[in-house]
């Protein structure tokens, strides 16, 4: 059944007086493999139930833009930032819409393209460069003068995982230094990660586990790195941070490029991953692979991030091709 037939079917079946989940429930029954998503159903449900009378995923003189439509911007943005490697075509089997409409989306409502394999603003404002700038340039230089050691620094960032249906995910957040793991930790079925639960079911764990690793300095002026998303900005967050004797490292805006674990551990891992049937033994799988990758591999990844930086500074601020 493609995409159409979906639509048309959805369309149909509402016309008989069924609702999104009945008629959810019959895909699923109906095409296991193939179904849509619930949040594809009940959407075009509430588009036809608004006299919407069209099955195309088009702009049409005289109708509503489904190309334009809020949500579906809102949800590919929020894709976007978590995973800026991510492909048109995952983003359109996730969502379920159609890919013409994903590249309407990225290229006339959030203004992003495509650099070395991942999406970008199309233009940084001159501030931006100017951040990007200055921060590498006082990152390395605080590294290389040894005010920064590598091996005092602490990084670590979320990404969603997903199961064989496409639909099923869970949010998994992973914490390392130049030595190697620190914790691994799964965000608990159904949340969505803020700036509390970043707190008590990131951060704490991480701490604990890195107080048993070095009992002798636990966590006093180790130096920590994050980006800057929403849940990791929070104030509190900052605050529990700093009474926890950690020394914060800045990071300029829309800078996934200059995050370490973004650069290449969750790409590692997803490209090993097999089908799992449950949350657990995905959890379990991912662990697995963490504790195969070598110390060396930490350490190299901490070279890239700085050979990153000085590429950013070589580039005056602005995004660079890069394959680090």
């Amino acid at each position: 059944m493609d995409f159409q037939q979906k639509i048309f079917y959805v369309k149909i079946r509402l016309e008989l007086g069924h609702n999104a989940t009945q008629i959810h429930e019959d895909l699923v029954n109906s095409f296991i493999e193939d179904s849509p998503s619930f949040l594809f159903v009940s959407k075009w449900v509430r588009y036809f139930k608004e006299d919407y009378d069209s099955v195309q995923d088009a702009p049409r003189s005289g109708r509503p833009s489904i190309v334009f439509i809020l949500e579906n911007i809102n949800e590919i943005r929020a894709m976007v930032t978590e995973d800026p490697y991510i492909s048109i075509r995952e983003i359109f089997e996730r969502l379920q819409i159609s890919y013409g409409t994903v590249q309407s989306i990225f290229s006339e409502k959030l203004n992003l393209r495509k650099l070395s394999n991942r999406f970008v603003p199309h233009q940084f404002t001159q501030k931006n460069k100017e951040q990007r700038f200055s921060l590498c340039q006082e990152n390395l230089k605080n590294i290389r003068l040894g005010i920064y050691k590598i091996g005092d620094i602490i990084t670590g960032n979320e990404s969603w995982f997903f199961l064989r249906q496409i639909k099923n995910k869970s949010m998994n957040y992973c914490w390392r230094s130049v030595n190697g793991w620190i914790s691994f930790t799964q965000v608990n079925k159904g949340e969505t990660l803020n700036h509390k639960n970043y707190i008590e079911d990131c951060l704490k764990p991480m701490v604990s586990e890195l107080k048993i690793q070095r009992p002798v300095t636990d966590t006093k002026n180790q130096l920590f790195h994050h980006d800057n998303a929403r849940p990791h900005s929070h104030s509190l967050v900052s605050t529990y941070l700093e009474d926890e004797g950690f020394i914060l490292m800045k990071h300029p805006p829309y800078s996934h490029d200059l995050a370490s674990a973004d650069s290449w551990l969750f790409d590692k891992i997803k490209r090993q991953l097999s089908d799992e049937n449950n949350y657990d033994s995905l959890f379990n799988e991912v662990e697995d692979i963490l504790n195969k990758i070598p110390q060396r591999g930490c350490s190299r990844a901490f070279e890239k991030w700085q050979q990153r930086m000085q590429m950013c500074i070589d580039k005056n601020g602005d995004y660079f091709e890069y394959d680090l």
